[in-house]
């Protein structure tokens, strides 16, 4: 197992520097899983699992994708179609892994000679045993399955076939144990491109969801080391099966590195980290000549760019840290009593077998996490309801619900989210002075109530984001309150028993477009293009936290002044103590200046280099700025590359919003807490 260890420097002076080439304490410790390619990942209950070409049938599982456990075995081939050594273990190549309501599935591409075919099995655990429900004949012909769910609850195939050298299909499905519809052609290589180094490919496909916009990450070129051209792309679309040739980035976001110290990037999924805020590319390289690995690397998304940092190994210089922890986490690894990390009101809890159990049925029982409250944060269960049987009391007829605490502040003030089963249905209920409100949705007739399921809750100021599994609430998942103080937030029962795994919670927030909200100092509203601040103006967020990312991208508005520099307060303490940079995009700068303690500190600048954008209908001037806020020091990014470092310790901080001479569009508002 790799270990890795965060160290700081602790100066005593504020000095501002341009980034040096040397690197930092932080860096992620790839490759993470060593001889190990095509894999899927799967994100399930606080866990990350992972199968693929090499594995031979078994899966690695890991908590915080760097330490990776196993690997287990969890599938072997018992078909009639993948006989003799095509239905051996190290046939299996190209996985996707998934979970849907209950069930796991299992997509592979078998790869042995001329024969070249998709399976698919399930299981009722993440790590097995497996098994085919239908082996007389493949799920789908060729290779690289990969599985997508859209938030309508749509599924949708994604494949790669033999057209004209390697081309991605991709199709509509009943379910995941069903094609319909016809496939349709969606990307193939591109002459005259990156994508024709050598052979004509386009494989590798998986889609992801943002606000609005479809991602297909994909490959072109060969895999063949002897060739070291294999790179990793990226298409758009607004409709899951719309994707087209025109649709591509013109250049790849993940490409074997010059000195060729890390090449052939290949085969990535795109998963959310252990905090709930950040993204993680999962995918293969070579590193320094060796076999095929599994490695991660942060995804950004530059307003709807999709960016990604890397490839990366412990030796690249600046700043790329591991995955990130939320301020509070709980897998309930450890048996025993939950009052020790929980403020517990009633009910039998107990922690055993990686659960939170809550077994006496009846009356109300509520757990909140022990950790600082906040104003803004993202919260995230998993949760199953308890049929009554040996050692749980009945409940009442026709009750018993189990969710999630949104947000509490006292037994008159609060907002919860649950799982009914006696009314086929979840709901949302909210308690202000002591009235109570409620309403309820009616989920799909085959929603399971007896597995877990997932609730993540965003709140950002008085505003509540539902989402269960990865998908928004059905029925409505939007609900505006008057709760815009700080709350704690935890898990419930009320007339029920329940079981809960994996509990994180993370102070921050992640907003965009209308959704932008709880800015203190801005007059109007938030529309579909951000939030717009002034000429000179400023504004306000947050809870005052002592470590954190905040990140923002920043559109100069058309017609504005050209003389002038918008950005933000890094930190801002109070009028005395803040550090402030702000991107002069005539003269392609980031200048920075700050107080301490009511002294000015010297301005400094850095040069910025214009990048060209990507994705589709980026505007001009438009840019992005990242704050790294640590104990010791504050590092700044602007469009992925590191600019300055301020060493130095802040303590606690809120962040803004500020322009000087020139309007600016805010959109893409993140902040999450680094804690220690």
């Amino acid at each position: 197992m790799r270990v890795f260890r965060f160290g700081r420097r602790h100066a005593l002076l504020f000095v501002l520097a341009a980034c040096g080439t040397a690197p930092q304490a932080g860096a992620v410790p790839n490759p993470v899983v060593p001889n190990a390619a095509d894999c899927g990942v799967m994100r399930y209950n606080g866990r990350y699992y992972l199968m693929g070409v090499h594995t031979d049938g078994a899966i690695w599982h890991s908590a915080d994708l760097v330490h990776w456990e196993g690997p287990v075995h969890a599938f072997s081939m018992a078909n009639d179609w993948a006989t003799g050594p095509a239905g051996r273990d190290s046939a299996i190549h190209a996985c996707d892994l998934n979970y849907v309501n209950g069930l796991f599935h299992l997509y592979w591409s078998v790869n042995y000679r001329e024969l070249r075919q998709i399976g698919h099995a399930v299981a009722d655990n993440p790590l097995g045993p497996y098994t085919e429900p239908v082996r007389a004949e493949p799920f789908d012909g060729r290779i690289d399955p990969a599985l997508f769910i859209d938030d309508d609850g749509r599924c949708f195939f994604y494949t790669v076939k033999f057209t004209d050298g390697n081309v991605i299909w991709g199709q509509p499905m009943a379910n995941p144990a069903n094609l319909a519809g016809e496939p349709v052609e969606l990307l193939s290589a591109l002459p005259d491109t990156w994508e024709l180094r050598d052979h004509k490919v386009n494989e590798a496909p998986w889609v992801l969801k943002r606000r609005g916009t479809y991602y297909l990450l994909y490959n072109a070129d060969h895999t063949a080391t002897e060739y070291g051209n294999y790179a990793i792309g990226c298409a758009v679309a607004h409709e899951p099966l719309a994707f087209r040739n025109e649709s591509k980035y013109p250049r790849p976001v993940l490409t074997s590195l010059p000195d060729g110290s890390i090449t052939n990037c290949g085969q990535a999924s795109v998963v959310r980290g252990p905090n709930g805020f950040e993204w993680w590319a999962v995918y293969f390289a070579i590193y320094g000549g060796g076999p095929r690995s599994q490695a991660i690397d942060r995804v950004y998304f530059f307003d709807r760019e999709l960016f990604v940092d890397g490839p990366t190994g412990p030796d690249t210089p600046g700043y790329h840290p591991p995955p990130h922890a939320p301020t509070f986490r709980d897998r309930f690894d450890t048996p025993g009593a939950l009052a020790e990390r929980w403020a517990v009101s009633g009910g039998d809890w107990a922690v055993a077998g990686g659960e939170a159990r809550q077994t006496a049925a009846a009356g109300a029982c509520r757990a909140l996490v022990s950790a600082p409250a906040g104003t803004h944060y993202v919260v995230e269960a998993s949760v199953r309801v308890i049929e009554p049987g040996a050692g749980v009391r009945a409940a009442k007829p026709g009750a018993g619900r189990a969710g999630i605490v949104a947000w509490f502040q006292d037994e008159a003030n609060w907002a919860r989210a649950g799982l009914d089963p006696a009314s086929a249905a979840w709901w949302w209920e909210t308690c202000r002075a002591g009235e109570r409100q409620a309403s309820r949705f009616v989920l799909p007739s085959d929603f399971r109530f007896d597995c877990y399921h997932t609730f993540r809750i965003v709140k950002n100021d008085a505003t509540f984001e539902v989402l269960l599994g990865a998908h928004p609430a059905p029925g409505a998942h939007w609900f505006d309150t008057a709760f815009d103080a700080p709350g704690l937030p935890g898990v419930f029962t009320e007339d029920a028993a329940a079981a809960f795994q994996a509990v994180t919670y993370t102070r921050g927030w992640d907003e965009a477009d209308d959704a932008i909200a709880g800015w203190e100092g801005v007059p109007g509203a938030a529309d579909a293009n951000g939030l717009e601040l002034a000429r000179t103006a400023r504004a306000f967020k947050g809870d005052a936290l002592d470590a954190y990312e905040f990140m923002t991208q920043l559109t100069a508005v058309p017609g504005g002044a050209l003389a002038g520099t918008i950005g933000v307060f890094a930190v801002y303490v109070d009028d005395g103590t803040y550090l402030r940079a702000g991107l002069d995009t005539g003269a392609f700068v980031l200048r920075v200046s700050g107080r301490r303690a009511g002294r000015e500190l010297p301005p400094r600048v850095a040069p910025v280099k214009p990048r060209t954008p990507q994705h589709p209908g980026v505007p001009p001037r438009s840019y992005h700025l990242r704050v790294v806020k640590l104990n010791d020091r504050v590092i700044l990014f602007v469009d992925g590359r590191e600019r300055m470092t301020w060493e130095g310790a802040w303590g606690p901080s809120r962040v803004g919003l500020v322009t000087d001479g020139m309007a600016c569009r805010y959109n893409g508002i993140t902040q999450f807490e680094i804690p220690d």
